[in-house]
């Protein structure tokens, strides 16, 4: 594990499975050998994607400043606690060259704190848990028809050309006689 200050665990619930997503391919393996309703926190960059193709079902998510290594701050990703966070950044002392662009950062993140969830510093932590089957299997033998209508003759959401009766819509261009 990378993260030599655990503080951090004291938000996670009992029986937590830790991934660290450093290595992707690792993590989704890992991600996926998991039973159906664990808890699991993933510890990272850009953890949304990953918890999408893992089949995980976030539930909270923090931003520690400046990294979960040795965090000062972590932060819920929610409007008003990373509002309350962006009030209480500031410069830290003795940076003298870096001075201005980093004030101006303060004062840009103060003005929009939703900008903090992007933050190009920053590790996350998304706590969830894998993710339960809400639908049956499908018995084998059965074909996914993917957006076939029910009634073929009524399939407004399909754009479909062919009208109640069989022929092309009123209006259509096409070959053949008209009645």
């Amino acid at each position: 594990m990378r993260y030599c200050d655990q503080r951090w665990r004291l938000l996670l619930p009992p029986g937590t499975v830790v991934v660290d997503a450093g290595r992707r391919d690792l993590a989704l393996r890992e991600l996926r050998e998991l039973p159906p309703g664990t808890p699991v926190a993933l510890l990272g960059r850009r953890l949304r994607p990953l918890a999408r193709r893992a089949g995980v079902r976030p539930q909270v998510e923090y931003v520690a400043l400046p990294s979960l290594a040795a965090p000062l701050a972590v932060t819920q990703v929610t409007v008003p606690a990373l509002r309350w966070t962006a009030r209480m950044l500031t410069v830290p002392s003795g940076v003298t060259l870096w001075h201005a662009p980093m004030w101006a950062a303060v004062r840009l993140v103060r003005a929009a704190p939703g900008l903090l969830r992007f933050a190009p510093t920053g590790d996350r932590l998304l706590v969830g848990a894998t993710h339960t089957p809400t639908r049956p299997a499908r018995p084998a033998g059965l074909v996914d028809q993917g957006d076939v209508p029910d009634k073929p003759g009524r399939d407004h959401d399909n754009n479909s050309l062919i009208n109640e009766k069989g022929g092309r819509k009123s209006g259509e261009k096409g070959g053949g006689r008209r009645d």
